[in-house]
């Protein structure tokens, strides 16, 4: 994919955010066993801002996951996820969004170009509302540097590995309760991928795949 056709791929993946998401049929599929995808969170539920991070690296897209470290605050700790977290008050979406992935790996918010946001996910466990943005970063040799004490490891994948169905499987989870619970996951080179994480993956992918590649 030359660097003109990948921006090409921004671009319309900017205006495919701006119509109708498939939200919760999207999340459905990578959803645990028992848990509903109904949009409707307690009125004390608490909002965080995550970031999917797109780049174009060897005729491909790639995107950003970190590896969360282990502290007794995280009830998702040793999960893959994207960077983000809590919104600040007086904070936007976009504006936590870009502070947490500065924070966390680095990246600074004149090198991400935002595109558009997916459908907000409630996560019970810890009772967080989740707004996922999407974005491009302009800059794909950037050093990503980790704040170690939130990540344990960063990882970069190629959108393209989420596309082949072998990737896509079923395995036992360990909780932060420290409970076994099967759920759905996407594995790529040995990373596992589940939970509200691999939901917003899916529903990005959903939207990914309805991009004519060969037109461009």
């Amino acid at each position: 994919m030359s660097y003109s056709n990948s921006h090409k791929v921004g671009e319309i993946l900017q205006l495919k955010l701006t119509e109708e998401l498939p939200g919760p049929n999207s999340h459905a599929k990578l959803a645990p066993s028992g848990r509903s995808i109904q949009f409707n969170p307690p009125e004390n539920a608490k909002e965080a801002a995550t970031m999917l991070c797109l780049y174009e690296k060897e005729n491909s897209i790639q995107t950003i996951f970190i590896k969360r470290a282990t502290h007794e605050r995280d009830k998702h700790p040793g999960q893959i996820s994207f960077p983000g977290g809590r919104i600040e008050k007086d904070e936007s979406i976009q504006q936590a969004a870009l502070r947490e992935v500065y924070e966390e790996i680095g990246i600074e918010a004149e090198y991400l170009q935002i595109l558009g946001n997916l459908t907000p996910i409630y996560i019970p466990v810890s009772n967080f509302v989740v707004y996922p943005t999407v974005a491009w970063l302009t800059h794909s040799d950037i050093k990503m540097v980790r704040q170690e004490s939130e990540v344990a490891s960063i990882h970069k994948i190629s959108i393209d590995s989420f596309l082949d169905e072998r990737v896509l499987t079923t395995k036992k989870h360990r909780t932060f309760a420290d409970f076994m619970i099967e759920a759905p996951c996407f594995v790529v080179e040995d990373i596992v991928i589940w939970g509200a994480t691999s939901m917003i993956l899916n529903e990005f992918l959903d939207v990914y795949k309805t991009i004519d590649l060969n037109g461009i």
